[in-house]
């Protein structure tokens, strides 16, 4: 039997996230690529958004970002406080199954007898994360 011991939403706008983008993508600034560094996972995060970066498309850059954001701070709300010390965004990443559907996990998060659960979903401007953090035995 499992247990719930957590649970976590955020909501974001996905047009901040295109502003930003677009205010900020003037003139080779390398503020994008800082954000993203401190947002992604290097390994499993940052590379895909590098592919779309470079297919010059903003508004996926943005969703992408947005969905990052918003599934780390619904993440970081079903922690522990003991936790949320810890917590760092970049340590976290958000990935799809072979069916497709999204999971969360951090590879140096050393509890095996613990699972998160992602749901996420956008509607024009609103990105909508969340995290069902669960013990599994």
């Amino acid at each position: 039997m499992s247990k719930i011991l957590g649970v976590g939403i955020d909501i974001v706008k996905i047009s901040r996230f295109d502003r930003l983008l677009n205010s900020k993508n003037v003139n080779g600034s390398s503020f994008v690529l800082r954000l993203a560094t401190r947002l992604l996972n290097e390994k499993h995060e940052y590379g895909r958004f590098l592919k779309l970066r470079e297919s010059r498309n903003i508004g996926n850059e943005a969703k992408y970002l947005a969905g990052a954001w918003a599934t780390k701070e619904a993440l970081f709300k079903c922690l522990d406080p003991e936790d949320q010390k810890a917590f760092e965004f970049r340590q976290w990443y958000r990935f799809y199954d072979e069916r497709g559907k999204p999971h969360v996990q951090c590879d140096s998060y050393n509890k095996d007898n613990e699972q998160f659960h992602l749901s996420i979903s956008h509607d024009e401007d609103h990105l909508i994360a969340y995290v069902l953090r669960e013990e599994t035995k």
